[in-house]
């Protein structure tokens, strides 16, 4: 899908709260997207570009029928701020994509942009950097009949993970329905107790990250609800009884079936990690980041000595008031993370785009 002229990068236009500002386009899953900023320009936004015409022309249309005053005058937006860490960033990741092009070409654009990229024969051969592997889960089209998986090593940064989504995305490299997006963090000092909280916090908002998610990512045979082994977390009264019931220590093979729910325990017996497997395949820089910031987040909830994650108060609470609630116990209140849970939200429960432009202003 190709943009009108009128709205290439570099182009502003008048919106309900202020003048909203074209930095680029990017695809997600064939949907035409728009990054934008605001009067500062600071704050990047994200927006389907069909959306964006929409609320553009209902802002003219507003104007000339006298609905509303023009608002080109400066309003500028809110001040965000970063999500403040309380354990250092250490996680790994997996991109699920499909692509156009063999991963031969992949991995020569990777190395020349700095990236150290291998493409071993076995999955979980370890290796010094990224790694390039067959992913049998992945179905293929036409267009991109190649399908694999980038492993990242472990990173204390986004410095190299931006190099790998800027390439895949020059590179034309797609998600679908069939790709994932995983996020490793390192576990190892954690306790029986602040394990079972990353669970119990999971379990606790869980339609609430689902509501922030597309359908097929809530009740996936890869990444199956908390709430079905929650009961079982709750029931080991040593860290070694936790990972033999949800982590199967003691199970001769990696793939067991106690892996495919939405946190993955299993891969602490081999790497020392807790894995997030529910996000959905994306190769857009910050959208993943802010994944990996929001998971980060529960565990250092988690962490916090003295603090049993409490149950809802009302269990048929909104989702969106869920999320208000999630935002105030993870401690991300006016931060840039905050932000970005919200317009998920938005995208993902049907809100419309007019909605996102007038909260995100």
């Amino acid at each position: 899908m190709k943009y009108s002229k009128q709205f290439a990068p570099g182009t502003s236009h008048p919106v309900l709260k202020g003048m909203l500002h074209i930095r680029s386009y990017y695809e997600i899953e064939e949907v035409l997207m728009v990054k934008y900023t605001m009067d500062d320009g600071q704050i990047i936004h994200n927006i389907k570009y069909l959306n964006m015409i929409s609320n553009i022309y209902r802002h003219r249309k507003a104007l000339q029928t006298g609905t509303v005053r023009s608002t080109i005058e400066n309003s500028p937006s809110r001040q965000l701020l970063e999500a403040e860490l309380v354990r250092s960033l250490k996680f790994g990741v997996e991109l699920e994509v499909i692509s156009p092009v063999r991963s031969t070409v992949i991995l020569e654009k990777m190395r020349a942009v700095g990236i150290d990229m291998e493409a071993p024969m076995r999955a979980h051969e370890t290796v010094t950097g990224w790694k390039l592997v067959r992913d049998g889960s992945i179905v293929t089209s036409d267009s991109c009949p190649f399908g694999f998986e980038i492993v990242s090593p472990p990173q204390t940064d986004f410095k190299d993970l931006e190099k790998v989504c800027k390439v895949l995305k020059e590179n034309k490299i797609k998600t679908n329905f069939s790709t994932g997006l995983h996020v490793h963090h390192e576990i190892k000092e954690l306790k029986r107790q602040q394990i079972i909280r990353v669970y119990e916090f999971y379990n606790k908002y869980e339609s609430a990250i689902d509501s922030m998610l597309p359908d097929r990512r809530k009740n996936n045979r890869f990444c199956k609800p908390i709430k079905e082994v929650i009961e079982t977390v709750r029931s080991s009264l040593t860290k070694s009884s936790l990972l033999k019931k949800v982590a199967g220590a003691g199970n001769t093979t990696y793939y067991d079936g106690c892996r495919y729910y939405k946190i993955n325990l299993r891969s602490f017996i081999y790497y020392g990690t807790i894995e997030f497997r529910q996000h959905h395949g994306s190769i857009d820089f910050e959208e993943i980041s802010n994944w990996i910031l929001f998971t980060h987040k529960i565990i250092d909830r988690a962490t916090q000595i003295n603090r049993n994650i409490k149950p809802l108060e009302n269990e048929r609470m909104k989702n969106k008031d869920k999320i208000s609630e999630m935002v105030k116990e993870l401690k991300i209140e006016n931060t840039k993370l905050e932000e970005n849970l919200k317009i998920r939200f938005k995208k993902y429960s049907g809100q419309t785009l007019f909605d996102i432009l007038a909260s995100a202003c």
